[in-house]
């Protein structure tokens, strides 16, 4: 032992860690501060990270919610049309329980009519039965 040379960190009863840490400048008192500090840190970047992902997601639902008039605004209101018979349906004796009856309907965007009394005057003359003072309030609400 008297031959060898010592690195000048490490003394006799010293410690490999003691040294590196003297060398990075932090005292053993401090290595657990440090790691606190650091799991502090990382837990606040993963809560932003988190929230600034929900956020996003919000904004991108309340979006297409409430949605204005983009190029898929058309084809938001148009249902598919199936052309499917339903059978006819009766009980033992001959009584019809159910059937097919053929009902229609008939919608309009309110903020697309300029003109909503030659619009409901045109209405008017073409179906039987149309309800002027209803379609009145509907497309003026």
């Amino acid at each position: 032992m008297r031959g060898e040379v010592m690195p000048s960190l490490i003394r006799p009863g010293g410690d490999l860690v003691e040294a590196t840490n003297a060398q990075l400048g932090i005292r053993l008192g401090d290595l657990e501060g440090h790691a606190v500090d650091i799991t502090r840190r990382r837990i606040w970047l993963a809560i932003w990270v988190f929230t600034l992902i929900f956020i996003l997601l919000g904004a991108r639902l309340a979006n297409l919610t409430v949605g204005g008039d983009g190029p898929m605004s058309a084809t938001r209101s148009v249902l598919p049309q199936t052309a499917q018979e339903r059978p006819i349906i009766v009980d033992r004796n001959g009584v019809l329980l159910a059937t097919q009856i053929s009902a229609y309907n008939l919608g309009a965007d309110a903020r697309k009519i300029s003109n909503v009394d030659e619009t409901i005057a045109a209405l008017a003359e073409m179906l039987p039965g149309f309800n002027r003072e209803k379609a009145i309030r509907y497309l003026n609400s």
